[in-house]
């Protein structure tokens, strides 16, 4: 018997054996079955001095992140045996993404090229799919160009980037390049961008970096004279 952690539920066997040999009959736990799930052996089986009788199967975690215990037992003419608890952790999706300009402090001289690399990574175990990265670039740069992802591209301003999955513990780095307009007129640039994705329950899941590089805007030149 084993009671499974709550949300977890039984999806098939994958062994069944007595000192190495498959056992030829035994009923098997229903397919999503819940609860405490058995595998009872057609005829009482004899183990023999030193032999191991091993029941493998698949379960589907459940959908709540957090650590588990498990445990196992069975009946035996010496009474029930009662496994040790095995530790479970189940993982959340976490996506992170940093975000690092080529240059801190630039000249609004409208030729001077400004990188953004931008770092995603999946922090968790587990694969999330459909991800990709957006950044809205801000009023006052023109766009040059863009790397890295299975594609990327400009559309009327947005820039995007396909990751497709990532597995657990998967990460990279796309880039943007851009300059900044001769007309910008503000000492600071702020740029954001999200990644996001779906995580296996399907809830979508998203992380967010930014960063500020000083704009050496032109300051208004002024003269006042005063004559009699």
């Amino acid at each position: 018997d084993d009671p499974l952690p709550t949300g977890f539920s039984y999806q098939l066997t994958t062994t069944f054996t007595n000192g190495g040999v498959a056992v030829a009959g035994y009923t098997a736990p229903t397919a999503s079955a819940t609860g405490t799930v058995s595998w009872i052996p057609s005829a009482p089986l004899t183990v023999a001095n030193n032999a191991v009788v091993v029941v493998g199967f698949v379960a589907q975690a459940s959908t709540v992140a957090g650590n588990y215990n498990n445990t196992a037992s069975a009946e035996t003419s010496y009474g029930t045996l009662t496994s040790s608890p095995v530790a479970l952790q189940v993982d959340a999706a976490r996506l992170s993404l940093t975000k690092t300009p080529s240059r801190y402090n630039l000249n609004p001289a409208g030729t001077t090229q400004l990188t953004y690399t931008l770092r995603y990574a999946n922090d968790s175990a587990v694969t999330v799919t459909a991800a990709a990265i957006r950044d809205a670039l801000p009023v006052g740069v023109t766009y040059v160009g863009c790397t890295g992802g299975t594609a990327c591209s400009n559309a009327s301003g947005t820039v995007g980037w396909s990751l497709g999955s990532l597995a657990g513990g998967a990460s990279g780095d796309v880039t943007v390049t851009v300059t900044v307009n001769t007309s910008y007129a503000s000492t600071s640039l702020v740029n954001s961008a999200t990644v996001s994705a779906t995580a296996p329950d399907g809830s979508p899941v998203s992380a967010s970096g930014s960063t500020t590089v000083a704009v050496n805007a032109p300051a208004p030149a002024l003269t006042l004279s005063k004559s009699e």
